[in-house]
């Protein structure tokens, strides 16, 4: 990289951005404009183009803002959803070895003692989900 590009770098312009309907584009030089500012030259697969640290700066404010609105609820959602798929089956799990004990009367065996181990490993992690998805 030559000196104007490592300085523009130093200002806040970004290598590579996406523009111009999703095409990439690779910092390529500066526009002098007055009283010492500039502007960026982008080169795009097709030709060249002007852009503004502010017109940037903008455009990833705006990017961040929608990931923010949307992405931290669709993490809110997928674990509370786990959380949901494991307390349902964790709870199917529970009543099915609490009615198998009530009918066989088995109780200490090395199975039971297993498959009761496993439902409260299944709740524990049903918990995680549940707290991370009102944490995150």
């Amino acid at each position: 990289m030559n000196e104007i590009i490592q300085k523009m770098r130093k200002d806040g312009y970004p290598y590579k951005i996406k523009g111009n309907g999703g095409y990439t584009a690779v910092l390529y030089d500066m526009q002098p404009l007055f009283d010492g500012d500039y502007m960026a030259i982008y080169r795009y697969p097709r030709g060249e183009c002007y852009h503004d640290l502010l017109e940037i700066q903008e455009h990833f404010r705006n990017c961040l803002s929608v990931y923010k609105k949307f992405g931290g609820n669709d993490m809110f959602m997928i674990m509370f959803l786990l959380g949901l798929i494991g307390l349902g089956t964790g709870a199917v799990r529970f009543f099915s070895c609490w009615i198998a004990e009530s009918v066989k009367g088995d109780r200490f065996s090395d199975h039971r003692t297993m498959v009761w181990k496993n439902v409260w490993i299944h709740f524990g992690v049903t918990f995680v989900c549940f707290y991370l998805a009102f944490h995150i």
